[in-house]
Order: structure tokens, then C-alpha cells, then sequence
């Protein structure tokens, strides 16, 4: 397995113990030191996983975009929650994916 990743790479969580197995993410901090790299999915949530436990994937970014909408539902659930860290992550990504809409 070549476990040499790369920021924005997509990868499929092959790690059978954790919550996020078979779900895609794409890679957001590295370390080429370090046998961890740090994972964002879709909803905006992100954990550090062993990269001896992810698969590269060839996935378009789109497929990992979420939707105007989506991003509202998980803003409203992340201040449901008192979840501050999801919510300014949250709004980060909804300011860049849709500038100026």
C-alpha cells in the first residue's frame, strides 16, 4: 500500500474500528514525519487517522462538495450541539465554496 499522501488527496478509511470506516475524506494536513494525516469529510467533521489505514481514492472534489443547503442543515445542527470548532468550519467552507452568493 503506498502511504504516501499528499494534501488534497482523497482518501477511503479502511480502518474497521472506526466510526468513519468506509466513508471518504480528503486529506488537509500531512506530515511527511509523522504515520498520521489529518482527514476532513463532507459534513465538515475532520480526525487523524494512521495513513496505514486509508486508500488513496480517484474522486472528484464535486463528489465531496456539500450543497448551499447542506451547509445550512450542518450549521443549524453544529449551534444545536454547542459544537463551536464544526460551526466556524463550517461557515469557513460555506464563505469559500460560495463567495459572494
Amino acid at each position: 500500500m503506498n502511504n504516501d499522501f499528499q494534501q488534497n488527496d482523497c482518501v477511503r478509511i479502511a480502518d474497521e474500528t472506526s466510526p468513519f470506516h468506509n466513508q471518504l475524506g480528503k486529506i488537509i494536513d500531512v506530515s511527511a514525519f509523522s504515520l498520521k494525516a489529518k482527514v476532513e469529510f463532507p459534513e465538515g467533521k475532520y480526525e487523524c487517522f494512521l495513513k496505514s489505514k486509508m486508500v488513496r481514492q480517484q474522486v472528484c472534489t464535486q463528489e465531496l462538495s456539500l450543497s448551499k443547503a447542506d451547509y445550512y442543515t450542518l450549521i443549524d445542527h453544529s449551534l444545536d450541539m454547542k459544537d463551536k470548532q464544526w460551526f466556524l468550519s463550517l461557515t469557513t467552507r460555506l464563505y469559500e465554496d460560495f463567495p459572494n452568493k
